[in-house]
């Protein structure tokens, strides 16, 4: 009897189909892996894109650079498990608006990296290429290239406040930041627009009607004269 169980080849036919086999297992194992980590990536973008949706569903109602900071603040601390901060100028300053949790600590050398980032547009604090002894990692939040805002990220051990992979992320929802803030001045600006016109027609029907009360008693002074 032939023997079973054994890797032993007899024909050389059989070479030919073994090497066959192993051929078709590897491209088959290797469209399997190309697969899987499209699969994967689909998976990761479709969540990214749930998650860059939902925060600028959460900025929408906002209509103030305040309200945008706490709503900012508190979905960026839930999404990086970090403490979050978000700054503007004020005479000059920079000013903390929002903050995850409530009255977050700044020193005196984190409020000097923020204003480097007003000042320069660039990422400042700790772990960035720029060295500074601030215990926080401001970002700028700019449109058009100017910044509108200052976003400071932090964790109480330390360490970085977000991972390499997690950096397109926060990009992202920087974005949406800036574009929530620039709605917001444009809607103050219409808003001052409006009441710049409204305060025009009001002086105009002010002039109108004096003008139209004093027209008769004018004309019997000018008769009289």
């Amino acid at each position: 009897t032939m023997p079973v169980h054994t890797f032993r080849i007899h024909s050389p036919a059989d070479v030919v189909t073994v090497i066959m086999l192993l051929g078709v297992a590897v491209v088959v194992s290797q469209l399997a892996s190309a697969m899987r980590a499209q699969a994967r990536k689909a998976i990761a973008n479709a969540a990214r894109n749930a998650t860059i949706a939902g925060f600028a569903g959460d900025l929408l109602p906002c209509v103030d650079a305040e309200r945008i900071g706490l709503a900012s603040c508190g979905n960026l601390a839930r999404l990086f498990d970090c403490n979050a901060a978000m700054l503007v100028e004020r005479d000059g300053d920079p000013a903390v608006i929002a903050s995850e949790p409530r009255h977050a600590r700044l020193t005196p050398a984190d409020y000097g990296a923020a204003g480097i980032v007003f000042r320069g547009g660039e990422v400042v604090g700790r772990g960035s290429p720029r060295l500074s002894p601030a215990d926080w990692l401001f970002f700028p939040v700019k449109s058009d290239g100017s910044v509108l805002a200052t976003l400071g990220l932090a964790r109480d051990d330390g360490r970085a406040p977000v991972a390499d992979e997690q950096t397109p992320l926060l990009a992202n929802l920087i974005d949406q930041i800036a574009l929530a803030l620039e709605r917001s001045n444009l809607e103050r600006q219409m808003q001052d627009v409006a009441s710049l016109r409204e305060r025009d027609h009001l002086r105009s029907a002010l002039l109108s009607s004096v003008g139209h009360d004093l027209r008769t008693p004018l004309t019997g002074i000018i008769g009289a004269a």
